[in-house]
């Protein structure tokens, strides 16, 4: 292949221009396949635009994943946080059709030492996720104390496809995290960029408890009350119900979430 006699510049340069093609992805994996050092397959995968975003951050993301559970020569380090990023966007991303790209990728790293014990791990918790009462279980949380283990269970909640699960989580963040700053950014960036409107509500909702004398709070609900989306939510009665109803941000922002 021409592209492996390249200088390491060159090479780098031909991932950061072309990685996020999904075209060239058959290239960049065999560049990456023959890296002969750990060093050298990190630097290239380095190369990928860290900026991009939608379509071509999913390809970037694509990549790393594949890198990461697949028989890539990297850093155990590199792999694992890699694969990190990668299952925390299969539990907290909002297309599915990209999640379920990535689910392929991370799967495919249970027969991979390096990375079988995180694909175990996250296996079991997926499962127990799709339990039909997770709002109710999830009401447990509000005895757990500040913890990493708190926050994931309470991060994912946040994204669910569950309306009632989200409003859960929307209650219980501000309960056990009121007054920290490092939770209050995570929170501001749902509710100014998640692509739907209950995630956003949750987010909204939440920070208008934990932090309700903070401008940016401020700032939110007034952008809120100006704003309205369609959200899914419960049926409507009669003969035409399609499952969707008017989310009106100008009453409360949990009004979204079926309250």
């Amino acid at each position: 292949m021409h592209i492996t006699r390249l200088p390491t510049s060159k090479q780098s340069g031909l991932v950061a221009e072309f990685g996020t093609d999904p075209r060239w992805e058959p290239t960049i994996l065999s560049l990456l396949w023959l890296g002969r050092r750990p060093s050298e397959v990190e630097a290239l995968l380095s190369s990928l635009p860290e900026a991009a975003v939608g379509p071509a951050g999913e390809q970037r993301d694509r990549i790393r994943a594949e890198v990461a559970f697949g028989p890539f020569d990297t850093t155990a380090a590199w792999a694992h946080g890699a694969a990190d990023q990668a299952m925390t966007a299969i539990e907290q991303g909002e297309r599915l059709a990209h999640q379920g790209q990535l689910l392929d990728r991370v799967l495919a790293g249970i027969d991979n030492p390096r990375t079988s014990a995180l694909v175990a791990d996250g296996i079991g918790r997926w499962v127990y996720d799709r339990a039909a009462s997770r709002a109710a279980a999830l009401a447990a949380v509000a005895a757990w104390p500040q913890a990493p283990e708190t926050w994931h269970v309470l991060m994912v909640a946040l994204h669910d496809r569950d309306n009632n699960a989200q409003r859960v989580a929307g209650d219980l963040i501000p309960k056990i995290y009121s007054g920290d700053q490092q939770v209050r950014e995570l929170l501001l960036t749902a509710a100014n960029s998640s692509q739907r409107a209950t995630t956003r509500a949750a987010a909204l909702d939440a920070i208008s408890r934990g932090w309700p004398e903070d401008p940016a709070t401020e700032e939110l609900i007034e952008r809120a009350r100006k704003s309205v989306a369609v959200a899914a939510g419960p049926p409507p009665t009669g003969p035409h119900g399609l499952g969707l109803r008017r989310c009106d941000l100008t009453r409360r922002p949990d009004h979204c979430l079926g309250r």
